[in-house]
């Protein structure tokens, strides 16, 4: 449940549902939530039921790639249990959100839709400028002190207009768009299998994802 008490349902036989859940995607409650739930996350991500997290950071006027292609790589991103998180500009995000039909989410992957069920929060995740970065900054922390491991070799990663690229502050590598969305998620999908492994962790393990066990 969300921090409403209301269930998020990403199952293919709510299609109602799923479009609230659309209509949701700027709400920064789902932030909020998950970091309440920061226990329960690093279980699930633990057991690969989510794989990793990738931030995509865009900048207003950078000249960064159509808003379509961004739409393909977030849902091929979920699509292979990854979760996203959007720092952009509030225009961005909203342009983003109204592109985004009922049906988007269902091709999460059993794994995220699974925890993001259980908790009531969106794989996609907006961050607006109402959040501070260094509760953002505590997350990551938080994550790596439960993994018993330095930020930089958690699974995660950050995709960000390339002449930016050098000023992202994130845990993870820096990915560009410049290679298009199917190749970027192929390079990601394998840069957050290496770091999984780095850390021993299994990756496409299976199993369930359950907070009493």
């Amino acid at each position: 449940m969300n921090s409403d008490g209301q269930s998020v349902d990403l199952s293919t036989e709510n299609s109602e549902s799923s479009s609230i859940t659309t209509l949701n995607l700027l709400n920064n409650d789902f932030w909020e939530t998950l970091n309440e739930s920061a226990d329960l996350f690093f279980k699930s991500l633990k057991l690969g039921r989510v794989r990793g997290v990738v931030s995509i950071v865009d900048f207003p006027n950078s000249g960064s790639k159509d808003n379509s292609e961004y739409l393909q790589l977030i849902q091929e991103l979920i699509n292979r249990d990854i979760m996203v998180t959007i720092s952009s500009g509030e225009t961005v995000g909203i342009n983003m959100a109204g592109m985004i039909g009922p049906d988007f989410f269902q091709r999460a992957g059993d794994g995220i839709a699974e925890f993001c069920n259980f908790i009531g929060i969106l794989p996609v995740l907006y961050i607006g400028s109402t959040i501070d970065k260094s509760d953002i900054l505590d997350f990551y922390n938080g994550l790596a002190q439960h993994a018993a491991v330095e930020k930089i070799n958690l699974p995660t990663a950050a995709i960000a207009p390339g002449r930016y690229q050098e000023q992202i502050e994130s845990p993870g590598t820096v990915f560009t768009m410049e290679d298009g969305p199917a190749k970027t998620v192929d390079l990601i999908d394998a840069h957050i299998h290496d770091k999984r492994l780095g850390i021993q962790w299994c990756d496409r393990c299976g199993g369930r994802f359950s907070p009493f066990s």
